[in-house]
């Protein structure tokens, strides 16, 4: 595939995943096709299950896509189904939660430029990846090094003043490129706007969240429930 390089109208948006099979209450059969082979069968799919939740008006980050703008979990209403499904998968009473069993929400961060996605998280990749994109920002060495993004992943390296970017993977060794060549390239300064305001969206995010997880679990434990849901401290 070409190089990109990308331009300064570039955005690091916040996801959290909806999987529809946690909210559908309606017995459906799946799409044909994988997600990337008939994405609007599979779009069509997962609007029709969250509607079973009264999630309809949500909308995921592309046509496929179990991911959605954290920019668009505002509702209280949401924010209940968001966290009391997340619980309910643990299998924890939100009386008594055990936080070391608990960990921040799937899904992480989109980079988009010109409002076209880039890179995407992947399986395994949660809001706590926050962090891998901050230190991506400061490499600069020419070695590749992984940008943990889930599985298959990317690395980065730095040269000629830009954050080269590779294509997924998930083969890397210390010594030798990864399996791809460099997909996109950055400035690192225009990177680091985009994380600033995924971490500014982040916050307001945490915000709206206490409030619901305030009504659900021991007051006591809320502020901390929130900064490990939306990866602020490991837990």
């Amino acid at each position: 595939m070409p190089l990109v390089a990308l331009s300064n109208r570039v955005t690091l948006i916040p996801v959290v995943e909806f999987a529809p099979s946690d909210y559908s209450q309606s017995e459906r059969s799946c799409p044909s096709g994988s997600l990337v082979e008939n994405p609007n069968a599979w779009y069509r799919y997962w609007k029709e299950s969250l509607a079973d939740s009264e999630l309809e008006s949500l909308e995921p980050i592309r046509p496929g896509s179990w991911l959605v703008p954290i920019s668009q979990l505002v509702e209280p209403f949401v924010l209940r189904h968001l966290v009391g499904k997340y619980f309910e998968k643990l299998e924890m009473a939100t009386s008594s939660p055990d936080l070391e069993c608990i960990g921040s929400f799937s899904g992480g961060y989109v980079l988009c430029c010109n409002d076209n996605i880039a890179i995407e998280p992947t399986c395994c990749s949660g809001l706590e990846n926050i962090a891998a994109w901050e230190e991506a920002v400061t490499y600069r060495r020419e070695q590749w090094e992984e940008l943990w993004i889930g599985h298959p992943w990317v690395s980065v390296r730095f040269a000629s003043g830009n954050l080269c970017i590779s294509e997924y993977h998930e083969t890397f060794s210390s010594s030798t490129l990864p399996i791809c060549a460099t997909r996109y390239t950055v400035k690192p300064s225009v990177l680091e706007v985009a994380i600033r305001a995924a971490k500014t969206e982040l916050e307001l995010f945490r915000q709206r969240l206490l409030s619901v997880v305030q009504e659900l679990t021991p007051a006591a434990l809320a502020s901390e429930i929130v900064c490990i849901l939306t990866g602020a401290r490991s837990s």
